[in-house]
């Protein structure tokens, strides 16, 4: 355990250092904050949140060489964005109780008074105000987690709510950033990356889904570990040795099938990859420099930089609750820290009092589904970060040639 927690510890550091200052920023809350299990469950929504709206832009927003989202998407925050997300943020379990319990549970678990509002839960609260419009109604439930781990890239809500719709604008206009990519490459190539992009993307659906059946093992021992604690009074049964050999069992062969399953996926991966370097080189000797090319590359770039920059952020988020779980003991002190949300219950006006019985129960079925999250999103984020990377550099041949082009006839 102290081998991992240090592996983790210097994966945190290497993120922090090589990330902005909302990053810096999150790990210093991190280390404020009260060590709690809703903490880092709350974070891991946040970061989840984030491949969410990741995956939505890159798959679900349709894309034109005119179209302003992706400008409006990365645009800096304003004031009056940060005052519309605290405006927004006044009824949640969470944010609306914590001031009136924090300083009990500083009494009972440690740690200090943090901040309210981490950097990176602004910045993914203000693109879900951008991609769902100003009415918090429409906002999906950044903080709850979603029983439905097959659909791990949707919001739980996300059915309910109601995306901002793209008008069609004078350009050519495409049903997602992908498809975008695909219409810059030369048509010969671009059945055949369609088919090579669906087929990587299931291997990646199935990896991860076993990354999911494996933390939620893990998960059942911890539970164990829990129950058999002194004084233990709450609803989990302490498991036999002959279900903890069996649980432990059944991960050994998970762990061999997910091994078998991530070669698997970075097989695909890498036929994908191949392929687009094969339909550049292609592109590379008959490019199409057209104002509406040109334009459609640099939209879809600045869309792919702000995926980039956000999983790994969202990388940070994951790395930050593993540590607090593990370095700070949060599981161990669980029983413990659902005791001190009900003792502060009497501190907190009568008029919020639900909101603090939502937030109790929010955690409770959140914790359920923590680590499979985190083992499912810290799978997906790597992914994210590199197919962005790796399209990005497509797209950026487009823009450096145009570059080019415009220089060598500024000389002439």
């Amino acid at each position: 355990m102290i081998k991992r927690y240090l592996a983790v510890l210097g994966l945190l550091l290497g993120v922090l250092f090589n990330a902005g200052c909302a990053t810096m920023g999150e790990g210093a809350t991190a280390l404020l904050e009260v060590p709690s299990v809703e903490a880092s469950a709350n974070r891991v929504a946040v970061g989840t949140g984030v491949l969410r709206v990741n995956n939505h832009l890159l798959n679900n927003m349709p894309i034109s060489a005119d179209a302003n989202w992706p400008k409006v998407i990365t645009d800096e925050m304003t004031d009056d964005d940060y005052q519309a997300i605290r405006k927004a943020l006044e009824n949640d379990p969470w944010y609306a109780t914590r001031h009136y319990s924090d300083p009990y549970q500083l009494q009972v678990l440690g740690g200090y008074m943090a901040p309210g509002i981490s950097p990176l839960t602004y910045e993914v609260y203000q693109k879900i105000r951008i991609l769902y419009g100003p009415n918090v109604e429409n906002w999906p439930n950044l903080l709850k987690y979603s029983p439905k781990l097959d659909q791990f890239l949707e919001f739980v809500d996300a059915e309910d709510k109601t995306p901002i719709q793209i008008e069609a604008a004078q350009a050519n206009m495409y049903p997602n950033l992908f498809a975008a990519i695909t219409s810059l490459m030369p048509i010969n190539y671009q059945k055949d990356l369609s088919v090579s992009h669906d087929e990587m993307q299931t291997a990646f659906d199935e990896t991860a889904y076993l990354k999911k059946d494996k933390a939620y093992l893990e998960k059942r021992l911890e539970d164990n570990k829990l129950s058999t604690k002194p004084n233990y009074s709450g609803p989990l049964s302490p498991l036999s040795t002959e279900e903890i050999q069996q649980i432990n069992e059944q991960i050994s062969v998970l762990d061999v099938q997910i091994k078998q399953a991530e070669q698997q996926a970075d097989q695909k991966q890498e036929i994908h990859f191949q392929l687009l370097d094969s339909a550049l080189d292609a592109l590379k000797s008959d490019i199409n420099l057209s104002p509406e090319s040109v334009m459609l590359a640099n939209n879809i770039k600045r869309v792919l930089d702000d995926v980039k920059s956000s999983s790994m952020q969202a990388g940070v988020l994951y790395t930050l609750s593993v540590a607090t779980l593990i370095g700070r003991n949060s599981f161990q002190n669980f029983d413990k820290e659902l005791m001190s949300l009900a003792a502060a219950t009497a501190l907190v006006p009568v008029k919020k009092r639900d909101l603090m019985g939502a937030r109790i129960e929010r955690l409770t079925e959140n914790v359920i589904y923590l680590l499979p999250a985190i083992g499912m999103g810290s799978y997906y984020i790597v992914k994210q970060y590199s197919l962005a990377g790796k399209y990005a550099n497509v797209v950026e041949v487009i823009i450096e040639a145009d570059a080019s082009q415009k220089k060598m006839q500024a000389t002439n």
